[in-house]
């Protein structure tokens, strides 16, 4: 049940990484060229925790698990990116 819970977080920042790259990366062929590579690198991820899923394991869910494990970091720096273009530092960000 848990891990179908952080599947389903790890989908929406899949989604939310897709979404916000095309702010901050300059020419759509590049925009394609990244989102292709991300999610060919994930699908690997993805299809090799699957791979080993256990007697009992949800390979789906494994699959989706490592398939957002890929976007987890890309989402953070997104996100820190996002807040620095807004004028939001630690210091004021109350």
């Amino acid at each position: 049940m848990l891990a179908t819970a952080v599947a389903g977080c790890l989908l929406a920042v899949t989604a939310y990484v897709h979404w916000q790259l095309g702010n901050y990366i300059v020419g759509t062929s590049r925009v394609l060229g990244i989102r292709l590579f991300l999610l060919l690198v994930a699908g690997t991820i993805g299809l090799c925790m699957a791979h080993v899923a256990g007697p009992g394991e949800a390979a789906d869910t494994l699959f989706v698990l490592g398939f957002g494990m890929l976007h987890f970091p890309a989402a953070l720096m997104l996100f820190a990116r996002s807040r620095r273009r807004l004028g939001v530092t630690p210091s004021n960000a109350r």
